[in-house]
């Protein structure tokens, strides 16, 4: 067992399989037994550079569709100008299955780092009170998400993300920005980057800002707003994706006074301006003074540490650990990436997935639950052809989604995928002092459990050949056939439970916890047992498949039934 360290000094030696495991469950929604013997064979400076080096994979579907035309030519994602906001629903949510489908598909720190990124930057793709731009929503959230993705993949300081998150035309709709003007002031926007997004209240209270600070802010920020119809003219340079704009004739062109208590530097004035380039001046020394202040580096880092790596912090993980982070984020200008390299390099990381400190300290949200469930076997969303008709794409990339994340599944679960049920975000994230418990409850425990059972049910077909839900399965049998292509004796029954718990599962189990799985996987029968059923379906697939199908369920059930699999 290791010794539980709070050094940041980098961690010497392969990984080996447990702890590669640790860092891809922490770091990916793509959780396989390949990917984790390849990084198993690394030191944790090489793998950690590997999931950040590692491009996410071209998506099937480059852009989400138009749920009203289906159109693969490449052509903008959507195209139709109706202003309903029930078709704009629809489109959302097809935005939110196609995200999903490409995080289960990367094998890369990308997807997992802009969920982070979305914890604390919080936004909606639903947007009440949108008035007449309700065909705008969805392109709005595909670009919001589009640029927390890129945030995520080019390594975006976090200085210059509070900026551009500032600019996001989703952003603008879900905090309302786009409604402040010098004529009517508008907090909304300016309060929640303080509290939720930047600095913070503080530790014991609105310490960091005062209510005055707020509202000068949000003077600062009038004018900031959308378009009521995109053109070119609204592409950020950096990103290439459409933003929001600055309208000099709705700005308070007055100066601003921040406060000492915001300020680093005592009482800071901002001289106001009256043109496009003078408000972007403006909102660029707000963020520098902000920024300046440890305090928000602060605040990252333990944000950082509670998304990575525990919940809890500890005096001592607060005055060393937390120190280092907040310390390596002020040197290195807010790169966010640089400072969570060092964090999944270090000897503290990995000594926290031993049998009592980690490597289940966190309970998994239901993202991961599903996320890991489908990628570690193999099993995509409903699958699609190479020309997918209008009823695949709708199962595939809106009805899928809309079960599990917003409806019937998601309900019970405690998640609706890019809906949080506040500014706040989701409660696992920022609740005390539950977190992460807030996931695990009388609601949502008996679903988290069922999992298993759901998804290695062959569902019978409807009338037009698609299986009913939940629309797709664990295919056992196909994945025994591929853990052969990977060297495993599928006949010997001590091998198949090792390449399933031994990966899947974030701690080793006890001999008495892997023989449970074990016998239940063999119902209670002898390892001999299972080699004969194998080898008469090596034999004569169809007519012993299902029987040797029938077990592989048993041992996938108990697997992704038990309680280890709850935690990451």
């Amino acid at each position: 067992m290791r010794v539980t360290t709070t050094s940041l000094a980098p961690r010497s030696g392969s990984l080996g399989v447990q702890l590669a495991a640790h860092l891809q469950r922490r770091t990916s929604f793509h959780l396989t037994k390949p990917r984790i013997d390849q990084l198993a064979a690394m030191t944790a400076d090489a793998a950690v550079n590997n999931l950040f080096d590692t491009a996410p994979p071209t998506p099937y579907i480059p852009r989400p569709l138009d749920p009203n035309t289906f159109s693969t030519n490449g052509g903008e994602w959507i195209d139709s100008n109706s202003q309903d906001d029930n078709v704009e629903g629809v489109r959302r949510r097809y935005v939110a299955g196609w995200w999903f489908r490409n995080a289960i598909h990367d094998p890369s720190a990308t997807h997992k780092l802009a969920f982070f990124i979305h914890t604390f930057f919080t936004v909606s793709h639903h947007v009440s009170g949108a008035g007449g731009h309700y065909y705008d929503i969805s392109r709005h959230f595909y670009d919001h998400l589009a640029l927390l993705n890129y945030a995520a993949e080019n390594n975006m300081n976090l200085k210059t993300l509070a900026k551009k998150m500032t600019l996001d035309n989703q952003m603008l709709f879900y905090l309302q920005n786009r409604l402040n003007k010098a004529s009517g002031v508008n907090e909304n926007y300016a309060r929640e980057f303080l509290e939720l997004f930047t600095i913070g209240i503080g530790e014991v209270g609105f310490e960091n800002y005062t209510e005055a600070d707020i509202t000068e802010f949000a003077r600062l920020l009038t004018g900031f707003t959308v378009k009521s119809t995109r053109n070119g003219s609204d592409i950020d340079p950096d990103t290439g994706i459409f933003t929001g704009y600055t309208e000099p004739a709705l700005h308070d062109s007055g100066d601003k006074t921040f406060s000492d208590t915001l300020s680093a530097n005592g009482t800071v004035t901002i001289t106001g301006r009256s043109d496009a380039a003078g408000m972007i001046q403006e909102l660029d020394e707000f963020i520098n003074m902000v920024f300046n202040r440890e305090e928000t580096a602060r605040n990252y880092a333990r944000k950082i540490y509670r998304f990575y790596v525990s919940t809890s912090i500890s005096d001592a993980i607060e005055n060393s650990v937390i120190d280092g982070l907040t310390n390596d984020l002020i040197a290195n200008g807010y790169d966010l990436v640089a400072t969570l390299k060092l964090l999944l390099k270090s000897e503290h990381f990995y000594s926290m997935c031993t049998a009592t400190e980690g490597g289940g300290n966190i309970i998994k949200s239901p993202l991961e639950l599903l996320s890991e469930a489908l990628s570690f076997f193999n099993t995509d969303l409903p699958a699609l052809s190479d020309s997918p008709t209008e009823e695949e794409l709708y199962i595939h990339f809106f009805l899928y989604v809309n079960v599990y994340f917003y409806n019937t599944f998601g309900i019970n679960v405690g998640i609706e995928l890019f809906d949080p049920v506040n500014v706040a975000g989701y409660p696992a994230y920022y609740q005390e002092p539950l977190r992460d418990k807030n996931w695990y409850n009388g609601t949502t425990i008996p679903t988290r459990y069922d999992i298993g059972r759901l998804y290695t049910v062959v569902r019978p077909l409807d009338s037009n050949g698609f299986p009913r839900l939940p629309y797709t399965y664990i295919d056992t049998l196909a994945y025994a056939n591929y853990l052969t292509t990977l060297g495993v004796d599928v006949s010997i029954a001590d091998e198949v439970v090792d390449a399933v718990v031994n990966y899947l599962l974030p701690q080793p189990l006890t001999p008495e916890r892997r023989d449970i799985i074990k016998n239940i996987f063999l119902n209670n029968l002898s390892p001999i047992n299972w080699k004969f059923v194998w080898q008469a379906y090596i034999n004569d697939a169809n007519n012993f498949g299902d029987e040797a199908r029938l077990y592989l369920n048993a041992l996938v059930v108990a697997v992704l039934s038990a309680q280890e699999f709850q935690l990451k």
